[in-house]
């Protein structure tokens, strides 16, 4: 019996993979075909929480090292300095986003489109996925340059997910209510939650530069992130809300900084 059950184990696996495989991209085609997500955007959202989903099932059993684990699964808490805030909370962001998604596919007027679609990359790319990054890359970093965080640096990046956090609320209310100066300022304080994080990053890189592909791409992808958040205040501080500049940020902000 031993034997035969080792036998049925990977014909069974296979099978359930590809079962399994075909019910998660039915969620995809549901998203892209009836919601109205953008294929990437709901490709992206789709990978980060299936394999969340993964590793809860599997009792968090490694992909490959710690930090990755880490960065995957929502039941760790993000360490900011001293701060730990679970995952689950920036998990929330997505349904959100969801829903935001969901009235852009119905159609709003030009006014309104521009407004939820600000809305709509604020919840999605600089929340549920921006402030995930910002959290984890501070433990990541030191990791990958195999050394030590400066010091000070636990106080300024506890302070960093409040920032952040009061940025996208003011940047979404704003945007909401029809204010782009308001949402402009949003984004600036943002944009200044994002300095600290970076800063932090340059400290450590000062003492052991980036040697490798990860550490590289940590960087660059960090950096483009700054940059297009910086993009983003200028475009709604000088055009306010206008779908076409707008949706140009949606490239360079998935796929710079999050491919």
């Amino acid at each position: 019996p031993l034997v035969l059950t080792r036998r049925l184990a990977v014909p069974a696996g296979g099978v359930g993979g590809q079962v399994v495989g075909a019910l998660c991209g039915a969620v995809n085609g549901l998203l892209v075909a009836y919601i109205g997500f953008p294929a990437l955007i709901a490709t992206l959202a789709t990978y980060y929480a299936y394999s969340s989903l993964a590793l809860i099932s599997n009792d968090n059993a490694p992909i490959s090292t710690r930090p990755l684990q880490d960065l995957n699964s929502i039941t760790h808490s993000v360490q900011l300095g001293g701060l730990a805030v679970p995952r689950q909370v920036f998990t929330f962001l997505l349904p959100v986003g969801a829903v935001l998604g969901a009235l852009l596919a119905a159609g709003p007027d030009a006014a309104w489109h521009a407004r939820l679609l600000l809305v709509h990359e604020a919840t999605n790319v600089l929340g549920f996925v921006g402030l995930t990054v910002a959290g984890t890359v501070l433990t990541l970093w030191p990791t990958i340059l195999r050394t030590r965080m400066p010091e000070g640096s636990a106080r300024v990046s506890t302070a960093a997910l409040p920032v952040l956090t009061g940025g996208l609320v003011l940047t979404g209310t704003a945007a909401l209510a029809g204010s782009p100066m308001l949402a402009a300022a949003g984004l600036v304080v943002y944009a200044a939650g994002l300095g600290a994080v970076v800063a932090v990053m340059a400290r450590a890189g000062a003492r052991a530069r980036p040697s490798d592909y990860a550490g590289w791409s940590v960087a660059a992808g960090v950096l483009w992130w700054a940059a297009t958040v910086v993009a983003a205040v200028l475009v709604v501080g000088l055009r306010g809300f206008d779908a076409a500049a707008l949706g140009q940020l949606t490239v360079p902000f998935v796929a710079g900084f999050l491919v």
